[in-house]
């Protein structure tokens, strides 16, 4: 053989190893992705856990030796949220401290434990104290994924990830309701356990985040990293500048920076719109949709349950194109508005009912599912969504990176306040006066919005945060004049 074709021949096999080597990474990425999908469907699936539970609880299970009261049931469901707000906050301590990967890691041992104790558990505290664990390292574990996630993939794929994670969350809650018609609630908590035993096996097996190992003083390692999430053929060299530059640009939340950048307002208006999703009732139907069903009236709550479910994927996978293609504010008042017309259904459903209960022939039971259906895809599509979406859109950045963690805790509190206080305003004014009160408070924020946010899509974070200025009110207020 001679020399040139020992040198067409090298170059064909370095050619070819080129592309297998970037076909790995490309693998790899992919696996990231799947195992932080799998870690979304694993939340959805956890939260919705006791929604077919809690009939079975309501029952007195002798079987299983458990006997709980109203509050305890509404508290075992509920404090799973407060569980993901001390999660949230536990993240923020740890990703810095032992990285991504590891937070993750040892957030499934709670997570592990929590389900274990629901399996086995014989008493009310075993299966309470079971779901505020699952709730803790739910938290914990999706915090640190999705940062994990952003970090490691490309730029261009984040915005499409990020929808994708929101659907999968709603993707996991069906599972649950699919899996509750035809097993016990017992098996269903041992999926979970199973489920966050694979998850963190497969976790262990990815590298490290390289923003964290140059957090930590390690660019070598960093570097390895990189080639091997990106490919050999990967500038190390800017990548690593970019990542530090990054850091650079994080920076400590101060009141008195907010102030001084003019940063107040729009960081009010971002609590307001945080706020807003809870109190319009959106964890009721989430939490509580075969009992609510069964209170209708009906003998198929579950398969209901599990209807409501998919509504929320629709609502979900609507949000893709709403998102992209439409203003926040329409988005939000529209969604606003079925959730008030949803909610308004369900409690004229209930008083109707309850009025015409001995009338024979008198059937408007499809008035609840259309109502539940209407709020749910509402929900979903819109505030459930959208309120995330601004957060980048109004803030900048480098203040994000820092307080998204107590925001998103904050989310989770009410969250938690609103599941558990909703028996009493059940038996204050009934489950038609509940779902009124609901009714209005989303029509007063539907329409609240359009006054205190300024529309953000397709503007540049500097002319947002202009437009909550009051002389840029006044000046557009002149105008239109």
């Amino acid at each position: 053989m001679s020399d040139t074709d020992r040198l067409v021949n090298k170059n064909i096999q370095g050619h070819d190893l080129s592309i297998h080597q970037n076909t790995c990474c490309r693998q790899s990425i992919w696996m990231i992705v799947t195992i932080i999908l799998c870690t979304c469907l694993l939340e959805g699936y956890a939260v919705h856990y006791s929604a077919p539970v809690i009939p079975k609880l309501m029952e007195k299970d002798y079987s299983a030796q458990v006997q709980m009261s109203q509050s305890a049931i509404y508290l075992y469901s509920a404090i799973i949220f407060l569980g993901m707000a001390i999660g949230t906050i536990i993240a923020s301590f740890f990703l810095d401290q032992i990285g991504r990967r590891t937070t993750m890691i040892l957030s499934c041992v709670p997570h592990l434990f929590g389900w274990l104790f629901m399996v086995y558990g014989t008493n009310p505290s075993w299966l309470i104290g079971g779901r505020f664990m699952v709730g803790t390292a739910v938290g914990t574990t999706t915090t640190a994924a999705t940062i994990y996630m952003l970090e490691v993939s490309p730029e261009t794929s984040r915005r499409p990830l990020l929808h994708t994670l929101a659907v999968a969350t709603m993707l996991g809650g069906a599972v649950c309701g699919g899996l509750s018609l035809v097993l016990h609630w017992r098996y269903l908590a041992l999926i979970g356990a199973s489920c966050s035993l694979i998850n963190a096996i497969g976790i262990s097996l990815q590298p490290q985040s390289p923003k964290w190992l140059i957090l930590k003083g390690q660019p070598q390692i960093a570097a390895k990293a990189l080639r091997q999430l990106h490919g050999q053929d990967v500038d190390v060299e800017i990548e690593i500048r970019k990542i530090e530059q990054e850091i650079e640009e994080s920076e400590r939340i101060t009141w008195r920076r907010l102030r001084l950048q003019s940063l107040l307002r729009p960081f009010l208006a971002l609590i307001a719109i945080i706020s807003f999703v809870p109190l319009m009732g959106a964890s009721i139907l989430l939490l509580y949709s075969p009992l609510i069903y069964i209170k209708a009236g009906f003998d198929f709550s579950l398969k209901i349950n599990l209807g409501i479910c998919f509504a929320r994927v629709l609502g979900a996978l609507l949000a893709i194109p709403l998102i992209n293609n439409f203003k926040r504010r329409i988005i939000l008042i529209i969604s606003g508005i079925g959730m008030c017309v949803g909610s308004f259904i369900f409690g004229l459903y209930f008083q109707t009912a309850a009025s015409h209960m001995n009338i024979p022939g008198y059937q408007i039971d499809w008035l609840s599912v259309a109502g539940g259906a209407l709020y749910s895809i509402s929900v979903t599509f819109g505030w459930a969504s959208v309120s995330w979406v601004l957060l980048p859109e109004i803030l900048p950045k480098s203040l994000l990176r820092n307080l998204i963690p107590y925001l998103t805790a904050y989310s989770y509190t009410l969250f938690f306040i609103m599941s558990y206080i909703y028996i009493y305003m059940v038996n204050s004014v009934g489950s038609n006066g509940s779902f009124w009160i609901f009714s209005s408070i989303c029509l007063i924020v539907a329409f609240t919005v359009y006054f205190i946010l300024p529309e953000t899509k397709d503007k540049s974070i500097e002319e947002v945060i202009e437009s909550f200025q009051p002389t840029k009110r006044i000046a557009k207020t002149s105008t239109k004049g």
